[in-house]
């Protein structure tokens, strides 16, 4: 909700108007228009608006201008009075008491239109004003006159506007007079459609003349304390008026009439078919409905009341129980009645009373702003906004320099002769009911100097910018952001889209803020009062920007300004060290993360670096500068969370430690690890366990049996060598079944009980549709069974003789006692799989004979291939050799097709001698290749002979000969496998840890 002020069309400066709305931001633009803005448009002879003011009696016509087009607005009524204010001040400044929601109102002051205002409305972006002399002036949303509706001839004959009305499409407007007539006029033209005379008795003023939703359908009130109703109706092109009396004077006079207007959102609402008026007499309330046919619906009295106090009444939809209903609110004196009006669904109308408003002045104005907020007056004239629900007074504003117009001529119907009751005249001096008007969050106050309206949330904020209140800007706007704030006018219903709008508005504040805080820092003195001076600001930065989850606004735009004052700096990553440790804060930027080290570093605040660094995302740190500086500083407690939460490595911080002198790292430690990982990190202690070889086995099984790991403690138990144990532990884990069993047993029993039950009175089709899907439900299970047993069986065939399996199935209970036919799918799906590990095997076997005898025939076939030397004379002396075998000379012939003499080759020293023999190598190859140094046997030390040999160890598996012979023995003799299996510890290469032979069965079509 926000309040301001309305700047008006005036020439004179004697009257002008007070509104309270709720406006678009840029109507502050609006505030600061320039006097030839609001010029009269040029016309032939331009008239000016003193002229009109004062128009001649003899002229009949009224003065239209050229631009008549009227903005889409809706209806509003305000009225008139002549009499000045009876609290005027002397006083400068109006004072306001703003509490901790900000200032709900905003003071604009109106420019003046003349002294001759007696009564004013307006509707929307429309403002339409009576004057003395009988004038209807229209403007428009600039206040620039649109409308000038009447004459001062006819003015002399009916007196002042007393009281007018728009209909809710803006086409047509209601003026009651001084004197008792009415007239109605169309707003697109500027043309008079009907003057009333007979409407009520004569010699009366017009108090209230105000359109219901009906188009057709009007109510007036009059200084005799009488209600009409008016029904406008077209006949054969004759525009005519129907008064029917709806509440006599003569029962008590009633001073003020308030339809029920809703808005075109709820014109389909059930309860506007009604067409509800609430009519205030000098002592009661009543309610009633003029449609379908004239009802009255409620009455209820004031109870004891001072005689002078105005009765005053106003109309809200509001949201109660997710329904939307109206409320009346009602008073006279310092209590304010809320009546609920429901109807139900035989169509009766109920009232139902509500939690009341006790106040402690005597109120003359009641206005609804929203369906929470009301905006009231007292008799001293201050301006109250108060909060409905919690019945805080959300804000006052003194308005005695204002100085309301007030009713109390009209009232007495001075204009007829004063002919009134005392009680009706007393009440009138107090009256303010046509100087005050509203509509969908607008106010509007018509006085004598100053104009007063509500700005919205955000011009609330920005109202406490300006004076550079940032803390209570920000902690107002977090109100509007989180939906507790009071009086809120002007944001989205959405509350997605509300704290949208209030978000961008606290990322404004905070950028100013922190500018503002730059700017104004001592820049001499001492050290201490400028780092109070920013110890005040960021923690305030640092909570809404966490509130608003924009980390990104902290780190991105915010810290890079502070950067640029070292205090500023400094202040701020001290900050964060409170967050981080409450874990507020998780990650921060590289940059900010890296200054943050080095600030701490370099002041020596080594202990805060390493409770900053548990308690952080490491996966955005440079790993080598944090591990680096917890060394450096020794600072292991950091250095181990880094290593498990970023690298999930959990064994080089203990043994980059275990040497350290400070630290003794037993297996008691190691201990406490596991325990502390089977407690909040179930899912790594096999990891760990795995990794790690310095915890005692005996401790670490208890711990993990302890905490009921069971795939831990079996690993565990294997390591040790206890493989059964391994086995009965995964074993529990199927101890449930039993139980869950006996569950779906007795579940079962039920709901065969009940399908037994219900079959009686079901058709066949209805007793399969309840049956059949049972029966499925129970087969899915044992098929599932099946496939599990089958895949036992499977596995264990490789180990165990399938004799034995079967024997061990025939001496089940659930197979023995029963037919081949049960266990008929176990025994073929056993030798399905034999049948297909011996076609494997010997598929395997015939592949490997024939790979082996391809490389051997290859083999032989190289190694007999003779050698044809390419010349017949050595490639060294260039002589001959003699193919005679009577020659004793030795010829070296090499696969290029060289031919040597031995003695050349050993003269040119290109042999090596190795276990007295000599290895040759081409001279001519060798020397076109280039000169390269001989080849020397590599030899290894004793560490790397340890390495190499403990390498070949790991790796080494069968040659293909002992695979070749494995399978070729396994072949000709006994077949091992199902029918007679190899035990371990026979040599076979099956057993061996490297080589392992895994077999999987076909797959089994279901019968």
């Amino acid at each position: 909700m926000s309040i301001c002020y309305v700047p008006f069309l005036g020439i004179f400066a004697q009257a002008s108007l007070f509104s309270v709305t709720n406006l678009p931001r840029d109507l502050e633009t609006y505030c600061r228009i320039d006097d030839k803005e609001f010029d009269i448009p040029q016309v032939d002879t331009p008239p000016t608006l003193e002229s009109i003011l004062n128009e001649p009696e003899e002229e009949d016509e009224p003065f239209i201008l050229e631009d008549t087009c009227l903005l889409n607005t809706e209806n509003i009524d305000a009225h008139s009075c002549e009499t000045s204010s009876l609290a005027s001040s002397d006083s400068g400044d109006l004072e306001t008491n703003a509490t901790v929601h900000g200032s709900v109102l905003r003071r604009n002051l109106l420019k003046g239109i003349s002294a001759q205002i007696v009564s004013a409305a307006t509707v929307s972006n429309v403002i339409a004003v009576g004057t003395s002399h009988g004038l209807a002036l229209v403007f428009d949303q600039n206040q620039a006159l649109r409308l000038c509706l009447g004459t001062t001839a006819t003015g002399a004959e009916y007196g002042a506007v007393s009281a007018l009305s728009i209909n809710h499409d803006c086409t047509r407007l209601l003026c009651g007079f001084a004197k008792g007539q009415i007239t109605m006029w169309d707003l697109a033209n500027g043309k008079l459609l009907r003057t009333i005379t007979d409407a009520h008795p004569p010699g009366t003023a017009i108090l209230h003349v105000k359109f219901t939703d009906h188009p057709a359908l009007a109510v007036c009130n009059d200084s005799g304390g009488s209600v009409f109703e008016l029904s406008f109706r077209r006949v054969m092109g004759m525009r005519t008026c129907e008064s029917r009396c709806l509440f006599s004077g003569s029962k008590g006079e009633v001073c003020c009439v308030e339809p029920l207007h809703a808005g075109p959102e709820l014109k389909d609402h059930p309860i506007t078919h009604y067409s509800l008026l609430a009519m205030a007499s000098l002592t009661k309330i009543l309610l009633i409905g003029l449609k379908p046919s004239l009802k009255v619906w409620m009455t209820f009295p004031y109870g004891k009341t001072d005689p002078a106090s105005v009765p005053l009444l106003a109309w809200q939809f509001v949201a109660v129980q997710k329904t939307i209903n109206p409320v009346l609110a009602f008073c006279r004196g310092d209590t304010i009645h809320f009546l609920l009006v429901k109807k139900d669904e035989s169509g009766t109308i109920h009232v139902i009373k509500q939690r009341q408003l006790q106040l402690n002045c005597d109120l003359i104005s009641l206005s609804w702003i929203n369906p929470r907020t009301l905006v009231l007056m007292d008799s001293t004239e201050k301006l109250r906004v108060v909060d409905r629900p919690s019945q805080e007074e959300l804000e006052t504003v003194d308005m005695a320099e204002l100085q309301l117009v007030y009713n109390s001529s009209h009232f007495k119907s001075l204009a007829t002769g004063g002919n009134v009751s005392q009680a009706l005249a007393l009440v009138g001096e107090k009256t303010c009911y046509q100087s005050v008007c509203s509509y969908a969050g607008q106010i509007m106050y018509l006085g004598t100097k100053v104009n007063n309206g509500t700005s919205d949330v955000l011009q609330r904020v920005d109202h406490l910018l300006k004076q550079e209140k940032f803390m209570e800007a920000l902690s107002l706007a977090w109100s509007f952001h989180e939906g507790t704030g009071k009086a809120v006018l002007g944001l989205f219903a959405d509350p997605a889209k509300r704290k949208g709008v209030v978000a961008d508005k606290m990322v404004e504040i905070l950028l100013q803020y922190v500018d503002r805080s730059l700017k104004k820092c001592p820049e001499q003195g001492k050290i201490q009062v400028m780092e109070q001076h920013f110890q005040d600001m960021v923690p305030v930065t640092v909570d809404y920007c966490l509130l608003l989850q924009r980390t990104d606004l902290l780190f991105n735009q915010i810290y890079p300004r502070l950067v640029e004052n070292s205090v500023a700096r400094g202040v701020f990553l001290e900050s964060l060290e409170p967050y981080i440790l409450s874990e507020r804060i998780g990650c921060l930027t590289a940059p900010v993360m890296r200054d943050l080290l080095s600030y701490f570093q370099e002041n020596g605040m080594m202990d805060s670096v390493e409770g900053c660094l548990v308690h952080m995302d490491i996966t955005n740190l440079d790993i080598q500068q944090v591990v680096q500086m917890c060394w450096d500083n020794q600072l292991y407690d950091a250095m181990i969370y880094v290593f498990n939460s970023g690298m999930n490595d959990y064994i080089s911080p203990m043994e980059s430690l275990s040497p350290q002198t400070v630290l003794k790292l037993g297996p008691d430690l190691h201990e406490l690890l596991v325990d502390l990982l089977c407690q909040f990190s179930p899912q790594q202690v096999i990891a760990f366990l795995k990794t790690s070889q310095d915890y005692r086995l005996e401790e670490a099984i208890q711990i993990t049996a302890k905490h009921k790991l069971h795939e831990a403690t079996a690993y565990l138990l294997e390591k040790k060598g206890d493989v059964q144990g391994a086995f009965e532990v995964l074993l529990q884990t199927g101890d449930e079944v039993p139980s869950l069993l006996q569950r779906v047993e007795e579940a079962l029993h039920d709901i065969i009980a009940l399908c037994q039950r219900s079959s009686h009175g079901l058709n066949q089709q209805q007793r399969e549709a309840l049956w059949f899907p049972l029966l499925e439900a129970m087969m899915s299970p044992q098929k599932l069974l099946k496939g599990l047993t089958m895949k036992v069986l499977n596995s264990m065939s490789s180990f165990i003789a399938p004799p034995a399996i079967i024997q061990r199935i025939l001496q089940d209970p659930v197979y023995g006692k029963g037919k081949l036919a049960e266990i008929q799918g176990l025994i073929l799906g056993m030798l399905e799989t034999f049948n297909y590990e011996q076609t494997l095997l010997e598929t395997t076997t015939n592949l490997l004979n024939s790979d082996l005898h391809w490389s051997l025939s290859h083999l032989r076939k190289a190694v007999s291939r003779g050698l044809h030397p390419r010349q017949d004379h050595c490639n060294i002396c260039l002589q001959q050799y003699k193919r005679r075998q009577e020659s004793e000379e030795e010829i070296i012939i090499f696969s290029c097709g060289h031919l040597y003499h031995c003695q050349c080759l050993q003269r040119k020293e290109v042999g090596v001698l190795s276990e007295r023999q000599y290895s040759w190598s081409c001279y001519k190859c060798t020397s076109n290749q280039g000169t390269r140094p001989m080849l020397t046997e590599a030899t290894l030390d004793a560490q790397q002979t340890q390495a190499w040999d403990h390498f070949r160890t790991l790796y080494r598996g069968p040659s293909r000969l002992a695979v070749l012979t494995e399978l070729t023995h396994s072949h000709g003799s006994e077949r091992a496998g199902l029918s007679n299996p190899v035990h371990p510890g026979t040599g076979s290469i099956y057993h061996s840890e490297n080589v392992q032979l895994k077999l999987s069965p076909p797959p089994l079509v279901e019968e």
